[in-house]
């Protein structure tokens, strides 16, 4: 999966396709939501990240019915 990951982002980088300061907040970002979501699954109770799981399910899934 990397390999092919990395395959892509060089064929993308060829043609001038990457914006790297947008690339770099997302990463970023990952990273953020990568150890708040590692303190949240240690400190809340798995009957409550289930629910806000499925909550943010729905929210998408309402989101995506109503976009064009």
């Amino acid at each position: 999966m990397i390999c092919l990951s990395f395959g892509s982002m060089l064929i993308y980088y060829k043609r001038g396709h990457i914006n790297f300061s947008i690339a770099a907040l997302i990463g970023l970002g990952f990273v953020a939501g990568g150890f708040l979501g590692s303190y949240l699954a240690d400190f809340l109770p798995e009957h409550i990240l289930k629910k806000c799981f499925a909550a943010l399910m729905i929210i998408i899934a309402v989101k995506m019915l109503i976009s064009k």
